[in-house]
């Protein structure tokens, strides 16, 4: 079994270079509704298209798996796509694709990354040259060229107590809360970087500027 799956969403501002470099030959290949348009783009062939088609036309002659939902329903079609993708075993588990203009979007996306990680799967959003990643407890190695910019906060919980080492403000045991921004404009100065959560569960962003 592939044990990567990317999910491509339908966001109007998927970056589809970055998306073509990110994929791997042996990916298995997950379109969120419109998101096959995409695919379409950059030549890859989805192993399995999820959606409602409130944002692009139903496929036709597709050889791959096609769930097709209903337009009214609990779970974006995202969301659908994750929980299936985590009930098959996937262990790592790409988002693209699903950031754009719309916060609520956004936001919504950032709730699919804690769905997952909250089941044991390594998750992250790529889009745009930002990786965001939900971190429950334990100590994590922090993936981004030398330099990159990195921001955390805490994530469905009120506070959480992180330490940071190989940043350009490290910390020992901090406690950020859901009402400050302390943890915003930091900087990854070492390829060995970690955050360690202690307590509670932080979202971090990696980006380049």
């Amino acid at each position: 079994m592939k044990k990567r799956c990317v999910i491509i969403g339908a966001s109007p501002e998927t970056d589809c270079i970055m998306l073509s470099r990110l994929l791997c030959a042996d990916d298995y290949i997950v379109c969120a509704d419109g998101g096959c348009r995409f695919a379409e783009k950059i030549g890859a062939v989805p192993d399995m298209i999820v959606g409602d088609f409130d944002s692009g036309e139903k496929p036709k002659n597709f050889g791959g798996e096609l769930l097709v939902l209903p337009v009214r329903k609990n779970d974006t079609d995202t969301m659908f796509a994750a929980r299936e993708m985590m009930k098959r075993g996937f262990e790592e588990i790409i988002l693209c694709g699903v950031s754009g203009a719309r916060p609520d979007h956004n936001f919504g996306a950032y709730c699919t990354l804690k769905m997952l990680a909250d089941g044991g799967v390594k998750a992250s959003i790529c889009d745009g040259g930002m990786t965001v990643c939900v971190l429950n407890c334990g100590k994590h190695t922090v993936s981004g060229k030398n330099n990159s910019g990195f921001g955390m906060f805490p994530f469905g919980c009120a506070e959480c107590e992180v330490s940071l080492d190989g940043f350009d403000y490290n910390v020992d045991h901090a406690f950020l809360t859901a009402g400050m921004t302390l943890g915003s404009s930091n900087r990854i100065f070492s390829e060995q970087a970690t955050v360690e959560v202690h307590r509670g569960t932080a979202i971090i962003f990696i980006y380049s500027e």
